[in-house]
């Protein structure tokens, strides 16, 4: 699988433009940053499109959608923080349906 090395790639551009909340809402899109939470994302029926990594995942069994191999330098350029080696996935934006919600 090629690796992205460019800030300018396309893909790179889109999923950057998905740290403004107008334009996560134009797309119905968001991103989800860290390991640990897109498991809880994909566990909870959160439709993953791709996930962004510096290496392959470390539990193949997710359904992630589409894998996408970056650099360390671009994984940081997508991720909030000191996280650049932690994946970022982005995610289709769930509805909420009234008959959905479950008042406990």
């Amino acid at each position: 699988m090629p690796v992205i090395r460019s800030f300018s790639n396309p893909r790179v551009k889109s999923v950057k433009r998905l740290r403004d909340a107008s334009a996560r809402r134009r797309q119905g899109r968001f991103l989800i940053d860290g390991w640990h939470e897109i498991q809880l994302a994909a566990q909870h029926g959160i439709q993953l499109e791709s996930v962004f990594c510096t290496d392959e995942l470390p539990d193949s069994q997710l359904a992630c959608g589409e894998l996408v191999r970056v650099t360390a330098d671009v994984l940081t350029s997508l991720s909030y923080g000191q996280r650049s080696d932690w994946p970022v996935a982005v995610a289709q934006t769930p509805t909420l349906e009234l008959e959905r919600l479950r008042i406990e």
